[in-house]
């Protein structure tokens, strides 16, 4: 049997089986069969030659399937030999922030908890929701766990509240409340898509007050009066069982606030990409507040009213994204 081998990087093997099934191996040059398999890497042996290897390799009576998982494995270390050195280059390590994003847009309110800023009705009071616009901006970062899988973590200034109309006996009551928060909002986000450009979260936001201030139109249609106050704090009205007002109570300042609120928030994105280094984005952004941002407090008798934050964020983006490590 002749060994022609004289390619550079050829693995050479000669594997024979007798009647039992058991794998001989004849080394070039000798006179007898040996129960072996026999696999070079790198070189050859001329015919004829008696000579030895110290590279080679000796499975003695192994069976045919452990034969075959021997020789697979020696030609996996050729493939591997013959990539690239680019080939083989392990993924470059991220950054523990390796996405920095300003953002700002604006929002709309629905607040609710009680009838003075839900649409309600009744036999002598109608309460209507109105529009009530704001406006939220901050700074993001984002935190990679795998490639389609990052933390967000926002921090913003955003402005929630209330606009409502009141229609009771004889009286018309425009309220329009305007609450400043600083908020913080931490969410897996989730990217999907062939190009990864689409992103769904959701995760929790923590929010601190920062002021409140309040401004109502009270038109008395059988007086045919208006009169109008702008106030920091919180005006409540109590109404008798016929809707007309037992009394109106005040407390400025953040009083009768909860210092803080609590929620969960829930976003889906796209994103565009600008160069390798940047993208924009556009974001929209449901917060839904779990806890009454009012303090239970007797103000002249009367209970201050349960009111929860929910308000929806549209967000317009700017991501910087940070180089690898080196």
């Amino acid at each position: 049997m002749e060994w022609k081998n004289n390619l550079k990087y050829q693995i050479s093997v000669c594997v024979l089986t007798d009647r039992n099934e058991r794998l001989l191996y004849q080394r070039p040059g000798a006179d007898n069969y040996a129960p072996h398999v026999c696999a070079r890497y790198g070189r050859y042996w001329p015919t004829g030659t008696n000579g030895s290897c110290l590279d080679m390799i000796f499975i003695s009576y192994l069976p045919r399937m452990k034969a075959a998982l021997f020789i697979t494995i020696f030609f996996g270390a050729y493939a591997l030999q013959a990539q690239s050195p680019q080939d083989l280059k392990l993924p470059e390590s991220k950054r523990f922030i390796d996405k920095i994003e300003i953002f700002a847009g604006p929002n709309l309110s629905f607040n609710y908890g009680n009838m003075f800023i839900e649409n309600y009705n009744d036999d002598n009071v109608t309460n209507k929701r109105l529009l009530k616009s704001g406006y939220a901006f901050g700074l993001g970062v984002y935190h990679p766990i795998k490639d389609r899988l990052y933390v967000n973590m926002r921090f913003l200034y955003e402005e929630k509240g209330t606009n409502s109309e009141m229609i009771t006996p004889g009286l018309q009551i425009n309220s329009k409340y305007i609450y400043k928060y600083l908020s913080a909002s931490i969410a897996p986000r989730v990217l999907f898509g062939k190009n990864k450009k689409l992103a769904l979260s959701f995760g929790i936001y923590f929010s601190r007050i920062q002021s409140a201030k309040g401004d109502i139109t009270v038109l008395d249609r059988q007086n045919d009066q208006t009169f109008i106050s702008s106030f920091y704090g919180r005006q409540v009205r109590k109404l008798r069982p016929d809707g007309s007002t037992a009394s109106i109570s005040y407390l400025p300042g953040l009083q009768s606030f909860e210092e803080s609120d609590f929620g969960i928030t829930i976003g889906f994105g796209y994103s565009l990409n600008i160069s390798q280094k940047s993208s924009a984005t556009i974001y929209i952004a449901d917060n839904l507040g779990l806890l009454n941002i009012n303090k239970p407090v007797i103000i002249v008798n009367n209970l201050n009213p349960i009111e929860k934050n929910h308000n929806i964020s549209l967000l317009i983006g700017y991501i910087l994204k940070r180089p690898f490590k080196k």
